[in-house]
């Protein structure tokens, strides 16, 4: 992994916040920008998938702490999924949650 286990591309939600309100807000920003820049988000994605051999990719989601309000952090990714599949460069990507043991399996 180079990029450590945070996520590519600047996705990662790591956040210094410990109130969900504050985590929230900071999560619709981030969410906004990805709508709003969605191919360059692909274009980024596609030259991290570049670094792999396989058509396997594994995208971690959070430094430690990150996790704090799974649940917002689960809402944010499974809308950034949803945008990255409806925009057209995105159609080539297959996004999903899975486990490092089924990623090794894959590969």
């Amino acid at each position: 992994m180079h990029e450590l286990y945070g996520a590519p591309c600047g996705m990662d939600q790591w956040t210094p916040h410990t109130d969900e309100s504050e985590v929230k807000k900071q999560f619709f920003t981030n969410f906004n920008q990805i709508k709003l820049n969605t191919a360059s988000y692909l274009r980024c994605l596609d030259a991290y998938a570049s670094h792999y051999k396989t058509n396997q990719i594994m995208i971690t989601a959070g430094m430690d702490f990150a996790w704090q309000f799974a649940h917002v952090n689960y809402g944010f990714f499974d809308n950034v999924m949803g945008v990255f599949m409806d925009h057209a460069d995105g159609k080539k990507f297959n996004f999903f949650y899975s486990t490092v043991d089924n990623y090794m399996k894959a590969v």
